[in-house]
């Protein structure tokens, strides 16, 4: 088990630290924690102010 990524899911489950940025497991179930998704709000008044990106990140190891 990599405690790394367990501290990593907790922050980003919990809303810990910046909260322009969300992120969890996309399958609870995967034990391996492979596949991520995230969201993104761009910082306020800038020309990207208020703009929503989602991504996902998958592991291959």
């Amino acid at each position: 088990m990599n405690f790394r990524l367990l501290e990593e899911l907790e922050r980003g489950e919990k809303g810990i630290g910046d909260r322009t940025v969300s992120y969890g497991m996309d399958n609870g179930d995967d034990i391996y924690m492979r596949s991520w998704t995230g969201t993104t709000i761009g910082p306020h008044n800038v020309v990207i102010s208020f703009s929503l990106s989602t991504f996902v990140l998958i592991s291959a190891t």
